[in-house]
């Protein structure tokens, strides 16, 4: 695509940011020094007749030879980056485990062995139990909530 337009003389290319489909070739243009124009489609989605991709890219192309669009804001290079590692992180964070069972409730016994949890991380199962007898001194989730690291989610006094 690239060389293409090369070949043809084109200088700048306006393309419609839906979704995540446009990162790729976005960047891929900028980075072959195209001036690209990010516009979003509210602003000339209201046109009647532009029914179709083809029409739609027509259109843009259009708009965009008479200087007619304005570009949405895209922020440096960096911020991008720091904006995908801040998403990555929290996609992380909540994944890192639902409480699918809760087994105990305050008050009551468990023996060694004794399955007190049943969490899932990343598509497994991993079933919680006493290391000890004990008696369940608090419970502080609940069965479907979100769970992360270093969160006390029950309470246990050893006898």
């Amino acid at each position: 695509m690239i060389d293409w337009l090369k070949t043809n003389g084109i200088e700048s290319v306006a393309m419609e940011s839906t979704g995540v489909y446009w990162i790729v070739p976005y960047e891929m243009l900028d980075e072959a020094g195209f001036e690209v124009l990010l516009v979003n489609a509210r602003f000339f989605k209201s046109v009647p007749g532009r029914k179709t991709d083809v029409q739609d890219c027509q259109w843009i192309q259009q708009l965009h030879s008479y200087g007619l669009l304005r570009g949405s804001f895209r922020p440096s290079n960096d911020v991008v980056e720091l904006r995908s590692y801040v998403r990555q992180r929290s996609r992380l964070f909540e994944s890192a485990g639902v409480l699918v069972q809760l087994s105990v409730k305050e008050g009551s016994q468990v023996r060694k062995g004794d399955v007190i949890m049943v969490l899932e991380a990343m598509k497994m199962e991993l079933p919680l139990r006493a290391a000890n007898d004990a008696l369940v001194a608090a419970v502080h989730c609940r069965e479907g909530e979100m769970v992360a690291a270093d969160l006390t989610l029950v309470e246990l006094e050893y006898v």
